[in-house]
């Protein structure tokens, strides 16, 4: 592996430990969690194992979900995530 790849490795570790499970809530209180600045794959880590359709659209960092952060989850449980 190469030193850059290493180093960037080693700060997706340390970012990961120090991020809030935003959607951890998201069972017991049935609303939209904040998945902003999220990469998609961490967005995938959040929702896995719960009942959740994640329609992803563009490539980046979470910039918008719809229905919006606190919302209430929609009755088909399926929330779209821009990323930019």
């Amino acid at each position: 592996m190469a030193r850059k790849e290493k180093q960037v490795a080693a700060i997706n570790k340390i970012m990961d430990s120090v991020r809030e499970p935003a959607a951890t809530a998201l069972v017991a209180d049935n609303t939209v969690p904040d998945l902003s600045r999220l990469t998609m794959r961490e967005v995938l880590r959040r929702f896995s194992g719960q009942e959740v359709k994640v329609k992803f659209v563009g490539r980046g960092l979470v910039s918008e979900v719809q229905p919006a952060p606190g919302a209430p989850l929609p009755e088909n449980k399926e929330i779209t995530v821009i990323l930019r």
